[in-house]
């Protein structure tokens, strides 16, 4: 292995870390924000509990694709998936600590939705212009 090459993978797992922790904190401070919102309204709406999270995590997935995607500025499908894999992981370990013995259609959408919100956010990290530069 040369040296280009062990410098490219450094750069991308320096790119995934930095956007799962972004996508991670995203999702945590929405999901703050949110508790707080139904908290003041007294209202918790028990029937759409799971498509908010599925949300949330769409929201924290997309984010986290971005910024990978931005960082490593190549490869916005690959990065994507990287994080979109990885926070799936996380998530899924996360929910085996309150398993309650059933896993089903859930589960797959909710891999569904961190896969595509992750790679599309990759696919727009790598996408995007620099900022324009007045003289």
């Amino acid at each position: 292995m040369n040296k280009t090459n062990l410098k490219i993978d450094k750069k991308l797992i320096k790119a995934s870390a930095f956007g799962i922790i972004i996508g991670c904190l995203v999702i945590m401070i929405v999901t703050l924000i949110a508790a707080l919102i139904f908290l003041k309204s007294g209202k918790m709406p028990n029937e759409i509990l799971g498509y908010i999270t599925l949300a949330f995590l769409g929201i924290g997935s997309l984010v986290g694709g971005y910024v990978s995607a931005r960082i490593y500025k190549s490869s916005g499908i690959m990065c994507g998936a990287i994080i979109g894999i990885s926070m799936f992981i996380i998530t899924f370990i996360a929910g085996m600590m309150n398993f309650s013995g059933n896993i089903g259609i859930i589960l797959l959408l909710k891999f569904v939705t961190i896969m595509l919100t992750s790679i599309i956010g990759g696919i727009l990290g790598v996408n995007k212009k620099d900022r324009i530069r007045i003289k």
